[in-house]
């Protein structure tokens, strides 16, 4: 069992010109902070010659703007002020061996709170993978499983002529009057396939296809360990 936790806090210039004056002297008010913290326990254990992984992790994110964001003049509407976010998941599995191949069964969840409009994201999955060996430094990945993925927010209230009202930080504000509009909404079978390339322990390349998210679904990954203290990562 293990605790990470860490945390980011920014200060940036929100007026247009942070390319041509790299010191905040001259900003005045259009100056965004931007703070944000995660943390949560890791169990990394095994039963019976089984891996069992579990994770929580719980995060916050907060912009504060000491002037009204604009874009050309024009008040930059949805600007973000806060949100809090929690992902969870869960796995058995085993890598081959025991088996011709491995496999695993995993669930995840992720969900967000964002105090713009009121947001809300919300996604479950379930799924199960396995791999099959090809040769010691090649094996193919294929998994499928299930997914239902949510995002609503409330509506912008308007004015007697029909522009948003906006807060005294120039953003948003909800209309509880009326039911949560649905941004995204889809639920169904995922899957992929791919290939795992692991020439020596310090290489590894893995290719996944499939469909996710409605529609095709690509990902990837790259790493080359140069030497004990550094490593490179590539992932799309």
């Amino acid at each position: 069992m293990s605790i990470e936790g860490g945390a980011l806090a920014t200060r940036m210039r929100t007026d247009g010109f942070s390319g041509a004056n790299s010191t905040l002297i001259t900003a005045g008010d259009a100056v965004s902070h931007v703070y944000s913290a995660y943390a949560g326990p890791t169990l990394t254990t095994e039963v019976g010659g089984i891996a069992v992984n579990a994770a929580y992790r719980l995060g916050y994110s907060r912009v504060n703007d000491d002037a009204n964001v604009t874009v050309g003049g024009v008040p930059a509407f949805g600007v973000f002020d806060e949100s809090v976010y929690q992902t969870a998941n869960v796995s058995v599995g085993q890598q081959p061996g025991p088996l011709p191949v491995g496999w695993s069964v995993g669930a995840g969840w992720e969900h967000e709170d964002v105090s713009e409009l009121d947001q809300n994201y919300d996604d479950k999955w379930v799924r199960g993978d396995i791999t099959v060996p090809v040769t010691p430094t090649l094996a193919l990945l294929g998994g499928v499983g299930y997914e239902s993925i949510r995002i609503d927010q409330r509506a912008a209230l308007l004015d007697s002529a029909g522009a948003p009202v906006l807060s005294s930080k120039g953003r948003l504000v909800s209309d509880t009057s009326v039911p949560r509009l649905i941004a995204y909404d889809t639920d169904g079978l995922i899957w992929d396939v791919g290939v795992l390339w692991r020439p020596s322990h310090r290489t590894s390349l893995e290719v996944h296809g499939g469909h996710r998210y409605g529609g095709p679904y690509y990902a990837g990954s790259f790493s080359w360990r140069a030497s004990r203290d550094s490593m490179l990562m590539i992932a799309f």
